[in-house]
């Protein structure tokens, strides 16, 4: 049997490709870190530089008296008694007048006429017929509770608007602080978030300082609640309509920050927190949940879990 060696050239060209190949291999992991650190540099730039302009801008002007007509809603399941008995007190000793929202029960379906409306056509199929989906029956009713609520908004053309979900708990002095938040806001401000509960990373939503106590969201953390106007809820029913919601809803307005479509803003004080017991909406389906995240979605949405205090 013949036996081919290579002669001395194509020897080296083999060992030359050999080397590069596995160099390659070792290195992958270190080029791929440099290039994420570049693309997160260049981020940083473009968002101080808008920051920046922020800081220029004019703020909004809100009296004590319009707080005082603030419409504050917490949505809420109609069946959540513990839960709506412990908002209750809690605003109560905080003498915040608010009114309780009921959020659409994920065990009894999601309503026809909101698939329809709000929600993208292979997601509206998944969810009838229990496929895969990139959000889960219960995170759809919760984010189709809130965009119900930004229709109101819409209809009824109300400046400024507070809106919790069920596990909140105010902090002290809820309505001075939240006063004088509101007027280092810049003017062009959408969203308002009144707690958020993301930890600093390379990942982190929360920006610069743009005043004292304000600063930028950059994407959508968990949060309690926030406050918004009416052009905040006007873009994004616009955007849902137009491309379907495909997304929980702290994701959805996290992309729409992201890709500068809203204005949204955080303090260094927050005005509120989570309760120790979380909140029944997320978990509304639990019992009736046939739709599971494909592993690439929880990965990407692995910035999600809240954190109790």
């Amino acid at each position: 049997m013949a036996v081919t060696c290579l002669d001395g050239s194509r020897l080296r060209v083999f060992c030359v490709i050999v080397f590069t190949a596995l160099s390659c291999l070792l290195l992958w992991p270190f080029v791929i870190k440099s290039l994420q650190k570049g693309f997160f540099c260049a981020i940083d730039a473009v968002w101080a530089m808008d920051e920046a302009l922020k800081r220029q801008q004019a703020r909004f002007v809100f009296t004590q008296d319009e707080l005082e007509n603030t419409p504050i809603w917490v949505v809420s399941l109609e069946s959540a008694r513990d839960r709506r008995s412990a908002v209750l007190a809690n605003f109560h000793r905080e003498n915040v007048t608010f009114e309780f929202v009921n959020a659409i029960e994920a065990s009894s379906g999601i309503p026809a006429g909101d698939l329809h409306r709000f929600v993208g056509p292979k997601l509206a199929r998944a969810i009838r017929h229990g496929e895969r989906a990139p959000i889960i029956r219960a995170e759809t009713a919760a984010a189709l509770s809130h965009l119900h609520l930004f229709a109101r908004v819409v209809r009824q053309q109300i400046k400024v608007v507070i809106q919790f979900e069920d596990d909140v708990i105010l902090l002290p002095d809820f309505k001075g602080k939240a006063l004088h938040l509101f007027n280092q806001l810049p003017e062009d401000w959408d969203f308002m978030y009144l707690s958020e509960c993301q930890k600093t990373d390379d990942w982190t939503p929360v920006g610069k300082f743009v005043d004292t106590d304000i600063l930028t969201l950059r994407r959508g953390p968990c949060t309690t609640g926030f406050a918004y106007r009416t052009p905040a809820a006007t873009k994004v029913l616009q955007h849902v309509q137009k491309h379907g919601l495909s997304s929980p809803f702290d994701v959805l307005l996290g992309n729409l920050a992201f890709a500068k479509k809203i204005h949204m803003y955080t303090s260094s004080h927050r005005l509120a927190k989570f309760s120790r017991v979380a909140s029944i909406i997320q978990h509304s389906g639990h019992h009736n949940q046939t739709l599971t995240l494909p592993p690439w979605d929880s990965a990407r949405r692995g910035l999600r879990h809240t954190k109790h205090t």
